[in-house]
């Protein structure tokens, strides 16, 4: 495993930390206000469409500019994980209103769920090919079993100090909501670095490659001119020149590895 996916998965679990922190003992939390039957209602339209809307738009402005910047994903994690910390504040930190605790919630949903599709994206991009499944099986398990710790620690600390205890589980919550976002955005920060380092190397990788391609391509039209081969032919029996030029390129013959020049001068030598 990769330095950029260990810090994303690290990100990753304290954000379901303060995920299932949420999902879990929020409703013990609003309890103060007497409102069990419209807590329900507002918190799952607010999870419904705010958090549908958070990732779809995490995800558009992923795809739309990353080929402009390496950073946007991790970028896009990292805000997501700062704006959630001051709707967290307000939703649980103050207890004035239940109208505008249920509002920091809903905004919460909104703009600070978004972060998990940019995150997972990053992590396809920079692990091996054939590890990607196994690479997003163990995101989904590292985070789930960092959610259900945390429900099992808070769990014991709202049992020592009860659960009428609205002061104190006011603190909890809050604590346990705003650190985990500090910790993520500093993981998914530093996953940047690793993360632009990948795409910086994988652009040079190809660029190197387009141009061997090129000056390849060059060589055997040079060859062809010089050695009055038809290159329509060759086209007829062998592809395009471009494509026979990269399917040589590090090709093997009869199990031996053989010169991508030596491959294609022996094709054309053939129809002289």
């Amino acid at each position: 495993m990769n330095k950029c996916t260990r810090w994303i998965l690290l990100g990753g679990c304290f954000r379901f930390w303060q995920g299932y922190t949420i999902s879990y003992f929020s409703l013990n939390y609003f309890n103060q206000f007497d409102r069990a039957n419209t807590f329900g209602l507002v918190n799952g339209l607010s999870v419904l469409i705010g958090g549908f809307g958070s990732n779809m738009v995490a995800g558009w402005i992923s795809d739309k500019y990353e080929p402009t910047s390496n950073r946007t994903k991790p970028l896009v994690c990292i805000v997501m994980s700062l704006l959630a910390i001051p709707v967290c504040i307000g939703c649980y930190a103050t207890n004035f209103s239940f109208w505008f605790s249920m509002f920091c919630l809903s905004f919460e949903y909104a703009l600070g769920e978004g972060w998990a599709p940019p995150a997972i994206s990053m992590i396809l991009t920079v692990i091996d090919p054939q590890f990607k499944g196994v690479g997003i099986a163990l995101f989904l398990f590292s985070t789930t079993i960092s959610g259900t710790i945390a429900l099992l620690v808070i769990g014991k600390i709202e049992d020592s100090v009860g659960a009428d205890n609205t002061g104190a589980l006011s603190w909890v919550l809050t604590l346990s909501t705003v650190i985990p976002c500090f910790l993520a955005a500093g993981c998914f920060y530093i996953a940047m670095g690793h993360y632009v380092d990948f795409k910086k190397k994988q652009e040079e990788a190809k660029e190197a490659a387009l141009t061997k391609v090129t000056n390849f391509d060059q060589d055997i039209r040079t060859f062809s001119t010089t050695n009055g081969v038809d290159l329509a032919e060759f086209r007829r029996r062998n592809g395009s020149i471009s494509l026979g030029a990269m399917r040589s390129l590090g090709g093997t013959r009869n199990g031996r590895q053989v010169s991508s020049s030596m491959h294609v001068k022996g094709s054309l030598r053939g129809l002289q």
